[in-house]
């Protein structure tokens, strides 16, 4: 049966009024009779718990009957046309070595961009003090030491095969458990480390799977619980014996499985085979009150990890002179990213870069581009972006298909199209404060930049009341304005970046 909507009768939920509203109405009116204030207080306490309590209940009741077979789709591909094998070199056209300027004082890296101090990462906040009986768990949490303690109550696990009953009677577990201590440490976590939506539910998912390390049904089970309870658009599914876990993104998600209800694309973003399994499953389309998030997977910040620095020595050519730089790589960073799901190319080339990438391998281009005119800088970086790695598809570096951030372009071993193109339009923007596009070509990306005197015969695109030139990553030894061949005449999808 193929995805779509499901009527469903949805019970009435009661309405209710939180208990800091209540409290800060009445306070003026029994603030003369001090004992009367706080049994009030403790009486509207107790209507705002019961309340609480009466949303898992009728929440529990919907899930004991309302489930509907869905068809779970497996991941689509952002671009199905397979990428060369290997790429193509430039025809090598001698060309007069570049005019060099004297750069002024003080050094223009300065002048360009003040580099400061990296700020020192935040800490995890100190776990408050363990209640009596409460369990812990100790989290690395990518170089972060964080302590969690919580009621043994919230160990509750699956009574049976996943089905209406077992999965309602979970939830209705979780429902009357001391959860609220953990929920509440878990989102001081989030605020004192900044965590943005996919890391804080890399979180949630570290902490539940330590806590049921030999049962997937159970991990699946409490991260759809702590998410939800956080506001997320979390749901569980299930077949004869695995309980599936999916969540809504604001981003498309592919290579990952999928289910659509009511019209919105539920992934299986968060489970640990990157949902490869599909066909049909149970699941409801009602939605707990206060589930109005949807996962949003910009990587807006990096600054939460303690850094493991190593070193990588990037060499390349251009000119007939050559160049080599030690790049400083945080591997705890990398082990980050290796998490995220396959997105829209926009968002890589949009994603923040560490500090130690950013201050390091950009200051020592600024200083080697100093000198030089507009033109000669832009393929300079270039250069570095074509040469400086070796290629290899992502089907044969790791089996599937995976774009890579910045910092993991410049770790890995190998890297394809879209991975230099999303480096290259780092390069332009941060060493050289240029304009730059992302173009997407059937199975190829490059890039297109603004430059301040056209060539004759150069390879352009317009966009936005601009025309751009051509720069492609992948093009062995091409300057910008050279186009690969195949591609020349194809006009391409432009990827806004700013």
């Amino acid at each position: 049966m193929p995805p779509g909507e499901v009527g469903i009768r949805r019970p009435r939920l009661a309405a209710g009024v939180g208990a800091a509203a209540l409290v800060a109405f009445g306070s003026a009116a029994a603030a003369d009779k001090p004992d009367e204030f706080r049994e009030w207080q403790r009486r509207e306490q107790a209507a705002f718990k019961q309340f609480k309590d009466e949303r898992d209940r009728e929440f529990a009741e919907f899930l004991r009957t309302q489930w509907r077979e869905f068809d779970a789709f497996r991941g689509i591909k952002r671009d199905p046309t397979p990428k060369p094998v290997v790429i193509p070199a430039a025809p090598r056209v001698p060309s007069p070595a570049p005019e060099v300027r004297k750069p002024p004082a003080p050094p223009p890296v300065v002048q360009v961009r003040p580099e400061e101090p990296r700020p020192p990462a935040p800490s995890a906040p100190p776990a408050p003090a363990p209640p009596p009986g409460s369990k812990q768990v100790s989290l690395a949490f990518y170089g972060q030491g964080i302590v969690f303690h919580y009621h043994p109550s919230v160990e509750a696990r699956l009574a049976g095969a996943p089905g209406p009953e077992t999965i309602a009677n979970y939830w209705s577990d979780l429902g009357r458990s001391e959860y609220e201590p953990l929920l509440k440490r878990l989102r001081s976590v989030r605020d004192n480390l900044r965590l943005a939506d996919w890391a804080y539910a890399d979180l949630v998912r570290a902490f539940s799977r330590h806590v049921h390390p030999r049962s997937e049904n159970d991990e699946h089970l409490l991260v759809w619980f702590l998410l939800t309870k956080s506001g997320y658009r979390a749901r569980v599914a299930y077949d004869a014996s695995r309980v599936h876990l999916f969540v809504s993104s604001e981003q498309k998600i592919y290579e990952t499985k999928f289910l659509t209800i009511q019209g919105t694309p539920h992934y299986a973003a968060l489970v640990r085979d990157r949902g490869a399994s599909v066909g049909q499953v149970y699941t409801y389309d009602k939605e707990y009150p206060g589930q109005t998030r949807n996962i949003d997977l910009r990587l807006s910040s990096l600054q939460f990890t303690q850094p493991a620095i190593g070193y990588r020595e990037l060499k390349f050519e251009y000119r007939d002179k050559k160049y080599a730089f030690r790049v400083p790589i945080d591997r705890r960073v990398i082990e980050f990213m290796e998490t995220y799901p396959v997105t829209d190319l926009q968002w890589y080339f949009l994603a923040a870069t560490s500090d130690g990438t950013r201050t390091s391998l950009a200051r020592e281009l600024r200083a080697v581009t100093a000198g030089m005119d507009g033109d000669e800088a832009l393929n300079l970086l270039l250069r570095f972006a074509q040469t400086a790695f070796a290629y290899k598809t992502d089907g044969d570096q790791f089996g599937r298909e995976k774009y890579m951030f910045v910092e993991e372009t410049l770790s890995y071993p190998y890297s394809d199209c879209e991975d230099r193109a999303v480096l290259y339009a780092w390069l332009v923007r941060e060493v050289l404060g240029g304009e730059v596009v992302g173009l997407s070509y059937p199975g190829h990306v490059a890039t297109a930049v603004r430059v301040r005197n056209m060539k004759p015969g150069a390879a352009t695109v317009d966009y936005d009341g601009k025309r751009y030139v051509v720069a492609d990553p992948t093009y062995i030894g091409a300057d910008v304005g050279m186009a690969m061949s195949a591609y020349a005449n194809v006009r391409p999808d432009i990827v806004r970046i700013r």
